[in-house]
């Protein structure tokens, strides 16, 4: 081979050697489950990682996800425990209260008592709260009324939750009741009694006439009359002896009093009447 050759040779060596070797394809692996990704795959086909995507930005999602579910079952736990302590503090509520009376009648100066039922029985807060609409006429404390001056009023009874009952409350003028009286003993021919039930007259002539046909049975009413009253005998006595030269007499109870005249032309009359 001639010197030529030999250094053609040699430089053709040379550069082979010196020429870049092939480059070879640098593999990609998931940097979740650490399968390795094929050219053009966009996801990890063993477990769908996004190629690219780096696990520490996955697992900020997964703990940013788990804490807002933590905190979501956190609050529903703080929701319900709340609950079930202002369940166990409250307890039952009540759903209805009923008074035993929805009408009283009351005498000025007497006294009444109303009680109450609240349902379900269970209830755990049975206090109630009493209100009268006049306390000048009827006043009210833990159901118990007084009667103080003629009127009408309305009694409320309120539980802690608002549940109300209410009854009404009339009050009368103090003393007997002459208009009951009236329709238990007498009659409308010899005796008249106020629209108020304030007075009770027994006239033994209404008519003044000379010979009254309906004295016996003023005379008898009147005795009737004195008896219910509780009056002693001796104010029928002193009725039977009183002249016309007497003029008006009379007599006095607690709340109420009696007059009476007598005139042989007029008969005997009797006058029952309210003090207070």
């Amino acid at each position: 081979m001639s010197e030529e050759q030999n250094n053609e040779m040699t430089d053709e060596i040379q550069n082979v050697v010196n020429e870049p070797a092939a480059q070879t394809p640098e593999k990609v692996f998931c940097a979740r489950c650490g399968s390795e990704i094929l050219a053009g795959q966009e996801f990890c086909p063993k477990c769908g990682q996004k190629v690219g995507e780096k696990l520490v930005e996955m697992q900020d999602k997964k703990m940013t996800t788990g804490n807002t579910k933590k905190v979501v079952a956190g609050v529903a736990a703080i929701i319900i425990v709340v609950i079930v302590v202002i369940f166990l503090v409250r307890g039952t509520q009540a759903k209805e209260i009923t008074l035993n009376k929805s009408s009283i009648t009351v005498k000025v100066g007497e006294t009444a008592e109303l009680t109450y039922t609240i349902s379900p029985e269970k209830t755990k807060n049975k206090n109630v709260d009493w209100k009268s609409s006049n306390d000048s006429i009827a006043s009210v404390s833990d159901g118990k009324i007084a009667a103080k001056n003629e009127g009408d009023c309305t009694i409320t009874v309120t539980t802690k939750n608002g549940k109300t009952d209410t009854c009404e409350i009339v009050v009368e003028p103090a003393g007997p009741d002459f208009t009951s009286i009236f329709n238990e003993y007498c009659s409308s021919t010899y005796a008249t009694v106020a629209s108020d039930g304030s007075y009770l007259l027994i006239d033994t002539n209404p008519d003044d006439s000379e010979f009254s046909d309906v004295e016996g049975a003023a005379i008898v009413a009147i005795i009737a009359v004195n008896e219910a009253l509780e009056l002693p005998d001796s104010v029928l006595n002193k009725m039977g002896k009183t002249r016309s030269l007497d003029g008006m007499q009379t007599y006095e109870a607690d709340d109420f009093e009696v007059t009476w005249t007598y005139h042989p032309d007029n008969g005997l009359e009797v006058m029952y009447a309210l003090t207070n």
